[in-house]
């Protein structure tokens, strides 16, 4: 008896050892994925594959911040300030950019490269930071469930200081092109004429467990699940509480040009090509065989910048031909 109970309380001990455990696993995969870090350097992230083109991208911030943007804030629907820059056109406009950057990076670096083909392209430039990056308030990134709304907010700001007579396109990247993504299942302003995801993925339970899994080698769905209901407790959302694909079925109105590296070591393309299948609208697929994550427009400038004016052109006929019907 005695020898039993000794092995029985042995047991009890390492399987309430290896419950704490599990407990403790799943909440550093919430922290170490959602929250702030302070003095978080940009593009930390995957730094490696960023480095060799970061001359060029200084330059381009440069050159931007030397055009003397504004800054501008909002306060989000939780109390958070939100900041953006914000570089009208210099001509007679276009249309209206609004434009969502990355996991942990800055709009000013994540875009930098093509802020300066945007703006030469006669396009209005808004260009948050979203919560808990660069100089906008929050202590979690949300991959995307609440950034939507803060991209919402963004979206009605442009359409109000720019005016509804001018097409709106939203466009982000990575993190960003999945919030711009979700932001497409809430009410936005009527001038919207397109939405452009580059390197974007599903689901915020899909990215996370893809991330962990190269970290721990496995993550179990019950160790996600987990790390999810501490996500409900200390930021107020769920990783399962957003799916592109299920927000792509329902969406006929606004096209969408869909962008992504088949060499992304980050977001795997089949997420890009998930989110493309599923969508209802009129939609576009460009895929560039030697760029890594994010890159596309770095590794084929002049291609990507013929195929994104070719949407504009198009989207913006579209759409006025829309407005027009329905006056």
């Amino acid at each position: 008896m005695p020898l039993i109970r000794t092995v029985l309380t042995v047991s009890l001990t390492l399987l309430i050892l290896a419950a704490v455990c599990f407990v403790l696993a799943a909440l550093a995969v919430f922290l170490v994925a959602c929250r702030r870090r302070k003095g978080q350097e940009e593009f930390k992230v995957n730094r490696e594959i960023y480095e060799p083109f970061f001359p060029v991208m200084d330059e381009a911030k440069a050159r931007f911040f030397a055009m003397e943007p504004e800054s501008v804030s909002l306060t989000s629907h939780d109390g958070l300030k939100l900041a953006a820059y914000v570089l009208p056109a210099e001509r007679e406009a276009k249309g209206t950019l609004v434009l969502m950057h990355g996991y942990r990076a800055q709009g000013c670096r994540d875009f930098s490269c093509v802020l300066p083909f945007y703006h030469a392209a006669g396009y209005h430039i808004v260009l948050p930071d979203q919560r808990a990056s660069g100089r906008s308030e929050g202590t979690y990134v949300t991959f995307g469930v609440k950034e939507r709304h803060d991209c919402r907010l963004w979206a009605q700001y442009a359409a109000d200081r720019f005016g509804k007579e001018l097409p709106l396109y939203l466009d982000g990247i990575s993190m960003g092109a999945a919030t711009v993504l979700y932001t497409l299942a809430l009410p936005l302003p009527e001038n919207l004429a397109g939405v452009i995801a580059d390197s974007g993925y599903t689901s915020p339970m899909a990215i996370i467990g893809k991330v962990a899994e190269g970290v721990l080698g496995r993550c179990p769905k019950m160790l996600l699940r987990l790390a999810s209901v501490f996500a409900g407790f200390l930021a107020k959302f769920r990783f399962e509480e957003c799916n592109a694909p299920d927000i792509l079925k329902e969406n006929t109105t606004v096209p969408i040009l869909f962008a992504h590296g088949e060499k992304d070591t980050f977001v795997p393309v089949s997420m890009t090509l998930a989110n493309y299948e599923a969508a209802a609208c009129e939609k576009q697929l460009i895929l560039s065989p030697e760029a890594d994550h994010g890159l596309g427009y770095l590794t084929e400038k002049a291609r990507y910048e013929t195929e994104i004016l070719a949407f504009f052109a198009r989207t913006e006929t579209r759409w006025r031909s829309f407005s027009e019907k329905n006056r």
